[in-house]
């Protein structure tokens, strides 16, 4: 895969800690605190879901294999399940045009369930909670954000726009790829257009136009800290804070082994940022696959309950 080029911001680099690690060229793609702190996280090519808890020691464990899919987004429901967004047909394959791809619910024990196919959709990737039974998913070549709705068990193009779009759709990188609400807005990174866009939250629940946050960015996934500062991994070799004024900073580069970072997370009671890595499967320079916590000194922002 060739990554976009883009400007590093200024370096503003914090201690560093590996939680886990896994065998080399393991692509750990996604990430989500449970409602008891631990960290459910997707691998996308192994079709796995592992569960690491910090407090605890660190130690990795398999929650599920995702039979017949490849795990993306992952995010919790009010009841403690995982949700989460797949490929039938992995990135690394040729796929169809319309590829299949789709929602599971993941119960604490292990059991999957199917909740509903994306019809149309081109890559599910990021997926945040939108409040209640609702999910937000970004879409990284069909432009798209899509909606998931648990209790109707429905699928449904929320917000299409060229700004979440590729930059060429016969040869696709991955476009819209994060995706977190704060404050009534739904934020969007624009992984290979280097930007971060976000569209106002409308009082019916509709979604306005986009508008541009932040360009020159590279951010695959990210998560908000509670002073409204976005923390980005670039799936290179940094992770970038974006402030609220637009100030930018490079808080985690190669020597805080975030090399191939994929997603950012935050888990209650913590003041530090966590990190996952793909293991060197995109740059083709295999290590192995880490969870880390960089010391940010920040508190995360609730999600939509």
């Amino acid at each position: 895969m060739q990554l976009p080029s883009f400007a590093e911001p200024a370096p503003e680099l914090v201690p560093v800690q590996v939680v886990a690690e896994w065998p080399e060229m393991t692509f750990l793609e996604n990430l989500a605190a449970a409602p008891d702190g631990a960290f459910w996280i997707t691998h996308y090519v192994g079709g796995e879901v592992y569960r690491v808890d910090p407090a605890a020691g660190g130690a990795v464990e398999l929650v599920a294999k995702t039979e017949g899919f490849h795990p993306t987004g992952i995010a919790f429901a009010a009841d403690g399940s995982a949700v989460l967004a797949g490929h039938r047909q992995p990135m690394f394959e040729a796929r169809p045009p319309e590829a299949q791809d789709g929602f599971w619910q993941l119960r604490p024990r292990g059991a999957i369930t199917h909740i509903v196919d994306a019809p149309g959709a081109r890559f599910l990737n990021g997926l945040t909670p939108a409040g209640g039974d609702r999910f937000y998913a970004a879409d990284s070549i069909s432009s798209q954000v899509w909606e998931v709705d648990l209790a109707a068990g429905t699928a449904t193009v929320a917000l299409h726009h060229e700004l979440l779009g590729p930059l060429d759709v016969d040869t696709p990188l991955p476009a819209a790829n994060g995706i977190k609400v704060l404050d009534r807005w739904l934020y969007v990174s624009n992984w290979v257009k280097s930007l971060i866009v976000r569209s106002p939250i409308r009082a019916d629940g509709t979604l306005g136009e986009p508008e541009i946050v932040a360009e020159d960015l590279v951010v695959d996934d990210f998560a908000f800290s509670a002073d409204g500062s976005l923390f980005g991994a670039t799936h290179m070799a940094t992770v970038v804070r974006l402030d609220s004024d637009g100030k930018t900073r490079t808080v985690g580069g190669p020597e805080q082994l975030v090399a191939g970072c994929t997603a950012t997370a935050f888990r209650p009671g913590d003041d530090g940022l966590y990190v996952i890595t793909d293991g060197g499967v995109v740059a083709n320079e295999p290590e192995p696959a880490r969870l880390v916590r960089l010391a940010v000194g920040r508190s995360g922002a609730p999600l939509p309950g």
